[in-house]
């Protein structure tokens, strides 16, 4: 197999030969492809045994198990293209170990996302976008209270301060960030809220990244400023735009009434 190990697993393939079956895989998730005169049959399914570092081929055959989708589509439509996207919901984010800033502190995390997949057919003058498939199944759960909340997925990580310190997979996005304490007393922080929607999807150095969000406590009336940044972050070298934001970046004050973090 062809192996990538970064971002540029997610391109355009070639199903010009209807006779083979193709495989793509990127972390846990797994793609099967088959083009037949005018007709594409696509399925995907996780695996939780181990985890690839992204690859594309063709295959001797297919699972016999596996539960095909059919699309009829002109003939022209000989190419596949794989894209990133963020997942449809929001993020409940858990981090493994708790995380505590002293006063007048802060510190940048760094959080993997589990991208979805979008696929779509293309010719050289027309896309037909097909289905959106998660590269990993997340939980359900649910955010704030039972007017306000949020359906979301819930998500454990271990969000280190160093993006080196996660073993990376191209099926992922690094997403910055930055919790500053502004007030006067120590910050416990139990859950992190992402707003996916606010979020664009950058390649660079052979990795997924989003842009950066920081969230500013200043501690009276349990006050925040949540910021989404506008660009990609800083240190990122050449990156290149995968998927813009579905909505602009949010840059307003907030506050805390659903637990959102903890002062302590």
């Amino acid at each position: 197999m062809e192996k990538s190990g970064s971002f540029t697993v997610w391109t355009t393939y070639s199903l010009e030969d209807t006779e083979k079956v193709y495989c793509w895989q990127a972390g846990p998730a797994t793609l099967w492809l088959r083009r037949s005169c005018r007709e594409v049959l696509m399925t995907a399914y996780q695996q939780s045994e181990s985890l690839s570092e992204g690859a594309f081929s063709p295959a001797e055959k297919a699972p016999a198990d596996l539960e095909w989708q059919h699309w009829i589509l002109k003939d022209k439509f000989k190419n596949i293209a794989l894209s990133p996207s963020m997942p449809d919901r929001p993020l409940v984010v858990t981090t493994t170990l708790p995380l505590t800033l002293l006063p007048k502190m802060q510190a940048t995390c760094y959080i993997s996302i589990p991208l979805w997949i979008n696929t779509a057919a293309v010719s050289e003058d027309e896309r037909f976008e097909f289905m959106a498939v998660p590269s990993q199944v997340l939980s359900s759960t649910w955010f704030g209270d039972r007017e306000e909340g949020k359906l979301c997925y819930g998500l454990n990580t271990d969000a280190p301060l160093n993006p080196n310190d996660s073993v990376y997979y191209p099926h992922l996005a690094l997403c910055p960030f930055t919790l500053h304490n502004r007030s006067s007393d120590r910050l416990l922080i139990k859950d992190l809220y992402l707003r996916t929607e606010y979020l664009t999807l950058y390649g660079a150095q052979k990795k997924i990244w989003t842009n950066g969000i920081t969230a500013s406590f200043y501690g009276e009336e349990i006050q925040w400023r949540l910021r989404y940044a506008k660009a990609s972050p800083e240190f990122l070298k050449n990156p290149i735009r995968l998927r813009k934001a579905t909505h602009k970046p949010l840059d307003r004050l907030i506050h805390d009434t659903l637990g959102y973090l903890t002062s302590l």
